[in-house]
């Protein structure tokens, strides 16, 4: 059995949810590339839509439902993207159980993939930071896009 969140899964996995946009000039750095921790953003703002369009809106959750801070978060970089360059961020894999999702993503850059990395987010209670049960729509959404 493949790891579902090994590079080459995340590469060939097929889009669940995903957007085009452009490389903006204040992400790149002195080496003429996409700041490395840059991709981590994209990955944040695909999943700030991702959850809009579940009927989840980030800012709701944040004035009174559960939030999910980051655990951990991982990138491999496999091409540098530049300055201009289009370039497509997709949520590709999720790994759900109650209280946590693994989200994979892939950037996908003017010569094929270029970063592939993941997320791990686990909900809790904005007030005691206690481990509780994602709400079951938003885990219905996320289901939506696991691979076995």
């Amino acid at each position: 059995m493949t790891d579902a969140f090994s590079r080459r899964a995340l590469i060939e996995a097929p889009e669940g949810f995903g957007r085009d946009q452009q490389v903006p000039f204040h992400h790149v750095d002195a080496a003429g590339i996409v700041f490395f921790g840059r991709v981590f953003e994209w990955f944040h703002e695909l999943y700030v839509a991702f959850l809009e369009d579940a009927g989840f809106p980030l800012p709701e959750q944040l004035r009174g439902g559960t939030i999910a801070p980051l655990a951990h978060a991982d990138a491999d970089y496999l091409a540098p993207l530049r300055f201009g360059d289009a370039i497509r961020v997709a949520m590709v894999q999720a790994d759900v159980t109650a209280d946590r999702v693994r989200l994979g993503y892939r950037v996908t850059g003017p010569s094929g993939p270029a970063v592939v990395g993941s997320v791990v987010h686990v909900f809790v209670d904005p007030k005691s930071f206690q481990r509780v049960a994602m709400p079951a729509g938003l885990r219905a959404a996320f289901e939506r896009i696991s691979r076995p």
